[in-house]
């Protein structure tokens, strides 16, 4: 017997909540949901993933992100209207020197670049000039809405992205990453030790940060303030998960999870639709959704090594 080849198989909103309702004996395969049962499902749907964020439930929506620096700018606003950062982006060098003024300029790869996109330039003085990209690109020539305000040499970086990265709920790790591709750790600080440095202004080399997340955007405190734009903040961003917004939605879970979102559901629905479960029937769909969370949340995990060093007492 031939296997079916394929590895698409999902479930929409509407299947996950109807499947749930069956769990407790709401419906049968095939039968519609009256609009009140699957409005409700849909809503506690949407609320029980965002209460699981809070459990650090979405390794899949961990996200590499950047964020461009501005000299001697210690604060960014990170999100939909906030500084410049993304999640995608095109990063590529110079071919070819460029000299003030210039109206077109010559790149490695033209690789993600498109028109409209926000186009940043490393000039040789280590500013970023951020302007647009004026037309599709073409071979290896980018032209810049606006022309270059200084000289750019061969191998200078070149970034340009789409759209503003979304707000991070977290940020797991931090590197600066200098105009060769160097990268170093930056450390996390935490809110008391970063309200106690006393000059939250000092320019330099950053090497911590400090993470405020809030609604809307979040807010990201560097120290020290660049003293200059060569280096680019990178980072790992845990991203919230997608809303349901219609019940034809896909969820925005790996289809290992949906079994598990299913049964949780179900369990969350039995006090409004569960009369004719028993005590048994009730302990079995609590159980079976803890079960199932616990599995997903196990495998869900990054693989990392440990390293353990033998103590050394230096005090004799």
């Amino acid at each position: 017997m031939a296997t079916s080849g394929s590895t698409d198989y999902n479930r929409t909103a509407n299947q996950i909540i109807s499947l749930a309702f069956r769990i407790i004996g709401v419906g049968t395969q095939g039968e519609a949901l009256e609009a009140e049962e699957q409005e409700d499902g849909l809503e506690r749907l949407n609320l029980m993933v965002k209460s699981w964020q809070a459990e650090k439930i979405h390794l899949w929506k961990k996200k590499d992100a950047i964020l461009w620096t501005t000299a001697s700018q210690y604060a960014y606003s990170l999100g939909p209207t906030g500084d410049k950062a993304a999640t995608t982006w095109a990063d590529t060098t110079l071919s070819a020197d460029a000299a003030s003024g210039a109206t077109t300029i010559s790149v490695t790869s033209i690789t993600g670049i498109s028109n409209g996109d926000a186009l940043g330039i490393l000039l040789d003085d280590n500013t970023m000039q951020w302007t647009t990209v004026n037309g599709a690109p073409s071979g290896t020539t980018v032209t810049p809405t606006a022309a270059l305000t200084g000289a750019a040499s061969s191998g200078n970086k070149v970034f340009a992205y789409t759209s503003l990265m979304q707000r991070p709920l977290r940020i797991l790790d931090m590197q600066r990453r200098d105009e060769n591709d160097r990268d170093v750790e930056v450390t996390e600080l935490g809110r008391a030790d970063y309200r106690n440095l006393p000059n939250k202004t000092a320019t330099g080399t950053p090497v911590q940060y400090y993470f405020d997340p809030q609604t809307g955007n979040s807010n990201l405190n560097l120290w020290l303030a660049p003293s200059d734009e060569r280096f680019t903040m990178r980072f790992t961003a845990a991203m919230s998960i997608e809303d349901f917004d219609a019940a034809s939605d896909d969820p925005d879970f790996p289809i290992e999870w949906v079994e598990a979102l299913a049964y949780n559901l179900a369990q969350r629905l039995i006090p409004t639709y569960g009369d004719t479960l028993g005590k048994m029937d009730r302990m079995e769909v609590a159980n079976q959704a803890a079960l199932l969370k616990q599995n997903v949340k196990e495998w869900d995990q990054d693989t990392s090594s440990v390293v353990f060093e033998p103590y050394s007492d230096f005090s004799e």
